[in-house]
């Protein structure tokens, strides 16, 4: 075989032992390297979407900005109109101003004059504020007894309308005592005119004229208790020494307008007084009972 043809063989022979490793590694590198190709276009992606996304909100804050610099010229042509409005309001201030100082030099002036008058002022305050301290002290003091009479002027007219209610009531009582005696004198005459004088000697159950004590005054009062024996009648009444019942009065029982009889007081309580019922007739007039009326009249 000839030389070169061997040394070919040997060639081919290395370069396919060199070529073999290379092959692997070249497969295995193409691996590798689609794998990092696929991550980089993901990446390519990722960025190409972060370059929107900043894209996007590099045109919003873009917008915000241009919006708030609009605002900002909008509120600096309002701060220059305000300067302007505080600039004319400083200018008539100012004007004002001066012209309040030409007052206060005239308000000076005029002080200065009253201040040689001043001790006499003071001394004229004083004594005003003294009467005035004075005046209240006694204007609290016409208060507290207005408020005193008042309050007196209010127990007078209560203690007055009592006073009146109780006359009125008096009155009333007076009025209906003096209508119950004429009733009872009426019955009493019209008895007198049926029966005939009441008799004074001593028969039984007649009144003893040298026993009997003529009343000193006119009164009114109410049986309260009937106390019936076999020989006589007993009758209580709701007056005694208290009211000027005395011993020997001889009171007349009547039941509304109609005579029933009389009674002999015997006993006198301070409250309460006991007689002795007479010319009672239970048949013709009725008894006596409690609730009726037992008057006394003057002189009788």
């Amino acid at each position: 075989m000839h030389i070169l043809t061997k040394i070919f063989i040997v060639l081919v022979s290395l370069l396919t032992v060199a070529l073999v490793p290379l092959v692997m590694v070249n497969a295995a590198n193409e691996r590798t390297f689609k794998s990092r190709w696929e991550q980089e276009q993901a990446r390519a992606s990722e960025a190409i979407r972060d370059r929107d996304a900043a894209k996007s909100r590099y045109d919003t804050e873009t917008q915000e900005l241009a919006s708030a610099a609009r605002k900002l010229e909008f509120d600096l042509k309002g701060v220059k109109t305000e300067k302007s409005s505080l600039e004319a309001s400083t200018n008539k201030l100012e004007a004002e101003a001066v012209g309040l100082r030409a007052r206060q030099d005239d308000f000076n002036a005029i002080m200065k004059t009253y201040a040689e008058n001043d001790k006499a002022k003071t001394e004229l305050v004083k004594v005003i504020n003294s009467e005035i301290v004075t005046l209240r002290g006694r204007l609290t003091q016409v208060e507290q007894e207005f408020v005193k009479l008042d309050e007196e002027l209010t127990n007078t007219r209560a203690k007055l309308e009592i006073a009146d209610a109780a006359r009125r009531a008096l009155q009333e009582d007076v009025q209906r005592l003096q209508e119950e005696r004429d009733q009872a004198m009426g019955t009493i005459s019209r008895f007198v005119a049926w029966v005939g004088p009441l008799p004074t000697g001593g028969q039984a159950g007649a009144i003893n004229d040298t026993t009997r004590v003529p009343a000193d005054r006119a009164l009114s009062a109410t049986v309260i208790q009937v106390r019936r024996g076999t020989d006589s009648t007993i009758a209580e009444i709701n007056a005694g020494s208290r009211d000027g019942v005395q011993e020997g009065w001889v009171m007349t029982i009547a039941d509304g307008g109609k005579f029933v009889g009389n009674l002999r007081i015997t006993a006198v309580d301070v409250t309460r007084s006991t007689g002795i019922v007479e010319l009672e007739d239970a048949k013709s007039r009725g008894e006596v009972r409690t609730g009726q009326k037992a008057v006394a009249r003057k002189g009788e």
